[in-house]
């Protein structure tokens, strides 16, 4: 299906391309574009992307919103629909939304768009050819909001009178490659952590790292070692689901035939202490998943990879390692210094409902703020419900 252009400024058409029919040439487009994108997002790329498609969809519609033709693509969104949200404060009809897609593991959904185009390809991809059948509105969360592609999609919105409502927008830690000065307290946790490592070393043996990317036991061992925690005790493991479990597999398989996977690993004495996954485009590395053994949580393992990245980035400008955390993470916001600023965006569709959805969301943030100011003993029941459904597009 093509889009009706609302831009003059783009001569670019959008398409929607469902599951089922993305082909190989496509795929191979697919990753072109990644190489060529404004902003590197790996959880947008075909490695990561079509294994939760197959593997994590859960009965949901899933497809591809592309701008472009079928050997070259100019911007794409990996997206779910329709998704329902909860009735806002006035009145109570679920909203049916085109949302981008984001998993637990894949919490950056900044779509990917030709550095050399940005400006018409992002117009072109948010002309949203789903909307008029699947949805009146796109909700993006962990959008990318510092960024070329957040103001061309302002700027775009702009000539069409429109605007994206921001419901969450929060930093979260990054580590950019370079010299620096650390701070005193950062540097007294990077010393406390050597000393750690030294005390780890004199009782297990000898500190051992290493990049274990390519080894399909290494994955295996990872998803043991982090079921063997918590995490495991909790069900929230890779390994406590099968489903997991297989995309995991899957995407460190695809990520290790592209170059694109680094496996860290810190052991003592040969035995493993902690395991790091990250994703690794262009210069960006993005974290996905770490784990360590808990009985040695006395020494810490995890903080020493941590660290051990930190005191790495000084030989590294240019360099940047993305957290992929919650803003309020307090390992990883202790140690490294740097920020990225990231929304949910709420993008109106065109026309009567696409305003009307423009309009519900801000009384739901409204509201919620409101709920929030009087606590919720005093709340009425029709801001409960818009505060509900403000937290629920904000994930």
């Amino acid at each position: 299906m093509t889009a009706v252009l609302l831009d003059p400024h783009t001569r670019l058409r959008s398409r929607y391309v469902p599951y089922d029919a993305i082909t190989p040439g496509l795929v191979e487009a697919w990753r072109d574009l990644a190489g060529r994108a404004a902003e590197p997002n790996p959880f947008q790329t075909p490695d990561v992307v079509l294994p939760t498609f197959e593997h994590l969809r859960r009965g949901r519609r899933v497809g591809l919103l592309v701008v472009g033709g079928v050997d070259r693509l100019d911007a794409l969104l990996a997206v779910v629909s329709p998704m329902r949200l909860p009735p806002d404060a006035r009145r109570h009809v679920a909203v049916p939304v085109v949302q981008a897609l984001t998993e637990p593991y894949a919490q950056l959904g900044t779509p990917l768009v030709d550095a050399a185009t940005v400006e018409e390809s992002t117009a072109a991809l948010i002309d949203l050819p789903m909307l008029s059948a699947r949805g009146v509105a796109l909700v993006i969360r962990y959008f990318s909001d510092d960024g070329p592609v957040a103001a061309a999609l302002d700027s775009a919105l702009a000539r069409r009178g429109l605007a994206a409502t921001r419901v969450k927008t929060y930093e979260r830690a990054i580590l950019a490659g370079g010299p620096r000065n650390l701070g005193k307290n950062r540097r007294s946790r990077v010393k406390r952590a050597r000393r750690d490592g030294l005390d780890m070393a004199g009782t297990l043996g000898e500190l051992r790292w290493q990049d274990r990317a390519g080894d399909p036991a290494a994955v295996e061992e990872f998803l043991a070692l982090e079921g063997s925690g918590w995490k495991g005790e909790a069900g929230t493991a890779l390994a406590s689901r099968p489903e997991t479990a297989a995309w995991f597999r899957a995407v460190c398989s695809s990520l290790s035939g592209q170059g694109e996977l680094e496996l860290e690993e810190l052991s003592a004495g040969g035995r493993v202490a902690a395991m790091q996954c990250n994703i690794r485009q262009g210069d960006w590395v993005f974290h996905v998943k770490s784990a360590y053994a808990e009985d040695l949580e006395d020494h810490r393992p995890g903080v020493q990879m941590l660290a051990r990245q930190l005191e790495l980035a000084g030989d590294h400008p240019g360099l940047v390692r993305d957290s992929v955390t919650a803003p309020d993470n307090v390992l990883f916001n202790q140690l490294w210094p740097d920020r990225r600023r990231l929304s949910t965006l709420v993008v109106p569709g065109p026309g009567h409902a696409g305003a009307w959805v423009h309009r519900g969301v801000r009384l739901a943030l409204t509201a919620r703020g409101r709920v929030r100011a009087r606590g919720q003993d005093g709340q009425a029941d029709g801001a409960a419900q818009a505060s509900r459904t403000a937290e629920q597009i904000s994930g």
